[in-house]
């Protein structure tokens, strides 16, 4: 999921879409206890079907859903986030695995506000300032954005413009 964006120039490709879903199903198999979540699990599953649908919907019909397909991805990944966190923190021994799922709520938090920053720039073009010429910040510059940002090296190449982009980056 990380190189998505960078691999395929465009991530509102169908190899690119298909490639996020199957990232997620995988994502909430392996972080989300079946035996006692099944609910959660139903909810991030539909979740997912139907922001791939929209994704899609958005291919193939040329509509402009890519921002609330983003959210709904961004949903599932926060849904899958705080049921991982919530298994790390009734844990009692530290292990590897819990070592393991602790870098994965961390790459998944920044996947999550790349996707959320991706959807502000859908809805807001321009909403975040990249060099070069083009003026719209692409899902790379944003993946790019969210580490930087999360990791706090902020190097500023890419940065927040309008009042909702900043809030977030805050955030």
């Amino acid at each position: 999921i990380l190189i998505t964006p960078y691999a395929l120039r465009d991530p509102g490709t169908i190899p690119a879409v298909i490639l996020q879903a199957a990232f997620y199903l995988l994502l909430v198999f392996i972080l989300i206890d079946l035996a006692a979540h099944r609910a959660i699990l139903a909810l991030c599953i539909a979740v997912i079907v139907s922001a791939t649908a929209l994704r899609l919907m958005a291919v193939f019909l040329e509509l402009h859903i890519q921002a609330l397909a983003d959210l709904a991805f961004a949903l599932c990944g926060l849904i899958t986030l705080v049921m991982a966190m919530r298994r790390i923190f009734t844990t009692r021994r530290v292990t590897p695995a819990l070592i393991s799922a602790a870098v994965s709520i961390y790459l998944l938090a920044g996947i999550i506000w790349a996707i959320v920053f991706h959807a502000v720039e859908y809805i807001h073009p321009g909403s975040f300032s990249v060099p070069g010429d083009n003026q719209i910040a692409s899902a790379g510059d944003l993946y790019y954005f969210s580490f930087v940002t999360l990791t706090t090296l902020g190097y500023g190449d890419v940065s927040p413009v309008t009042a909702v982009a900043r809030s977030l980056a805050v955030f």
